[in-house]
């Protein structure tokens, strides 16, 4: 997908990553029955990680991480847990940004 794209919820692999609880890791997407056939046949991702992106409270979409070749080797608990940060990190409000009221700086000269 392009920026400013989006596709219906029913093609996209992250429908499953919103309706559980935790991240989504598949390492091979023909295996899996977690991923809906309409998303394999419009995207051609053979792996997935993501995890829910909650703004407010509400699901707001995932963050997610996806190769075209299944995974020969199962997702480790350190990539689980940076899949599962980003999205938490993303979520979360922001603390004022880029600026700091309490700091400035002065030239001497």
């Amino acid at each position: 997908m392009q920026p400013g794209e989006s596709c219906p919820l029913d093609e996209a692999y992250c429908r499953r990553t919103i309706a559980i609880d935790s991240q989504l890791a598949i390492e091979d997407a023909h295996a899996s029955t977690e991923i809906p056939d309409t998303a394999i046949e419009t995207f051609g991702l053979g792996a997935y990680i993501g995890a829910k992106v909650i703004v407010g409270g509400e699901v707001y979409g995932t963050a997610c991480f996806a190769d075209t070749e299944p995974r020969e080797d199962p997702f480790v608990d350190a990539e689980r847990f940076f899949v599962e940060l980003i999205a938490d990190s993303v979520g979360k409000p922001s603390n004022g940004g880029a600026t700091n009221e309490n700091s400035h700086s002065t030239k001497s000269g």
